[in-house]
């Protein structure tokens, strides 16, 4: 039996494959703004009770940062900052770098970034993660579980593709 997720909601419009996977490849390893923000554009996170009252990228290390000159989780979260006209919470920190999470089970996800991300400053009660794909959750389930420790209250997750679940078309 799987257990409920950590955060309280979730906005993913597009799966991760075809067109999005090429578009969001573009934008991560090439840095073309272009195809991101294309996607970006098109994208209308919903609007209700629980809007968030900041937006949070999930956090790249500083080393890798420096290595790839290009921050596309940032890059994100200032795309959606002015157009859904929120402001960022940057704030939280990835404290050490981790191994390339594609390939690993959720299990080893899980322990890979056990701790890894810490608090500067005390969240706002409702924020919104802003990633380019969701695959197991590990990342932003524990995100979630820093910003709860600290006084966030609710957390809505906006991601631009969802990996297929194994054996769907």
């Amino acid at each position: 039996m799987q257990s409920a997720p950590d955060w309280d909601a979730l906005h993913i419009p597009w799966r991760f494959d075809g067109l999005t996977r090429f578009l969001i490849h573009r934008y991560k390893y090439q840095r073309d703004r272009a195809a991101g923000h294309a996607l970006l554009r098109q994208w209308h996170p919903p609007v209700h009770q629980h809007t968030p009252q900041a937006l949070l990228a999930v956090p790249m290390h500083h080393r890798k940062q420096a290595r790839s000159g290009f921050n596309h989780a940032d890059d994100m979260v200032q795309f959606l900052s002015k157009s859904q006209q929120l402001p960022i919470y940057r704030d939280m920190t990835r404290q050490r770098s981790t191994r390339p999470l594609e390939g690993l089970n959720k299990a080893e996800r899980k322990r890979e970034l056990k701790d890894c991300f810490i608090l500067k400053s005390p969240p706002p009660e409702r924020v919104a993660i802003i990633d380019d794909v969701m695959t197991t959750g590990s990342t932003v389930a524990e995100i979630t579980r820093t910003l709860k420790r600290h006084g966030t209250r609710f957390v809505t997750v906006w991601a631009l593709a969802r990996t297929p679940l194994s054996g769907s078309s």
